[in-house]
């Protein structure tokens, strides 16, 4: 059942291998269609190639992907704070002190 379903995944994404010849006049194969892939393999298969591209790289230096992968996270944090301190912060803080304190309570006294 899993071969089955495994063999038709794998010729859906390999494709229609086209239309060859054999031509003896030139001893070669001509081909007279072209081989097609069905969109979706490609995109898949552009998205594999990628995947296996990084994953060779990291494999080779791993100590820059990481300081990569650092480095763009601090990006993204030092974003995300300017983001919540320009727009999200709109609180106003108020000028407190300590009015009397006793082992169980602080009573806090504030201005704006």
């Amino acid at each position: 059942m899993f071969g089955k379903i495994l063999n038709k995944f794998k010729a859906w994404y390999k494709g229609d291998p086209g239309d060859m010849r054999w031509d003896p006049r030139t001893d070669t194969y001509v081909g007279t269609r072209e081989p097609s892939k069905h969109w979706t393999a490609k995109v898949l298969s552009y998205f594999v190639d990628f995947s296996l591209l990084i994953a060779k790289s990291i494999k080779k230096h791993p100590s820059a992907y990481i300081t990569q992968l650092l480095a763009f996270i601090a990006i993204l944090v030092s974003c995300f704070s300017i983001y919540l301190q320009y727009y999200v912060d709109d609180d106003e803080y108020k000028r407190c002190t300590i009015a009397h304190t006793n082992n169980q309570e602080i009573a806090l006294k504030c201005k704006k």
